[in-house]
């Protein structure tokens, strides 16, 4: 930013700012981004101005900081000394990372979500919404090494067929070992074997549509796509 512009925009600001005396803030007068902090009143000062001819905006307090202090490099945030969203004040501006922001934040006691270390969070059947108990997770992955469908799994116990699959990913109950020290065939349809994978082929050398494939092994049309490409089962009988 030159310096006639810096002049420009440090009129354009003072023309819209009130001071709070009690606070010393320069409180937008103008718009304020509503969405920002979750405010409904008031948010985040907002200015808007037109470059190359395409009208745009900037939050108010990054502007006065490129105004009234100097250029800001794109990983920085602009923050506030005195966490009023819409001062633009460059004595209650300063510059800070996203970290620098986030410690600034809990520091001050505005963090409402406390922190809770990995270890002290509820986890498995301690969580307020689970379904499952620890005992159950030893019987599911012994049914899905087995080649039991997911579905039929998800129905038996009430869940959904995203958990079952979540637990089979090992996505979900880590902590118990069981899930966590499963080993599945790698890239392969648990509901397949080879002896399957090669009867897909020939049928579909005979005619039969992808389709009715996925239907009659109860495969997705994906892994009939594989098996078919030899992306899986490609060892012959």
């Amino acid at each position: 930013m030159t310096k006639a512009e810096r002049e420009k925009w440090k009129s354009y600001i003072r023309e819209r700012v009130e001071l709070n005396p009690a606070t010393m803030c320069w409180e937008w007068q103008q718009a304020c981004e509503k969405e920002f902090g979750g405010r409904r009143r008031r948010g985040y000062s907002v200015a808007k101005y037109t470059i190359n001819g395409k009208r745009t905006k900037i939050s108010g307090h990054r502007l006065s900081y490129l105004a009234f202090v100097g250029n800001i490099t794109s990983d920085l945030f602009v923050c506030h000394t005195c966490d009023v969203p819409w001062c633009v004040n460059p004595h209650h501006l300063f510059l800070g990372t996203h970290q620098d922001n986030m410690d600034d934040m809990i520091r001050k006691g505005r963090k409402t979500v406390p922190v809770v270390p990995y270890e002290n969070r509820r986890r498995g059947a301690k969580h307020y919404r689970a379904v499952l108990l620890e005992e159950d997770l030893p019987v599911i992955v012994e049914r899905l090494l087995a080649g039991e469908t997911q579905d039929a799994i998800a129905e038996d116990y009430g869940i959904t067929k995203y958990m079952v699959s979540r637990i089979r990913r090992k996505k979900a109950w880590m902590h118990v070992p069981e899930v966590r020290d499963a080993k599945y065939a790698a890239g392969h349809s648990i509901r397949l074997t080879q002896k399957k994978a090669d009867a897909i082929r020939r049928l579909h050398d005979s005619g039969y549509s992808h389709s009715k494939l996925a239907a009659a092994f109860d495969v997705s049309l994906a892994t009939i796509y594989d098996v078919l490409a030899k992306r899986t089962w490609s060892s012959a009988c």
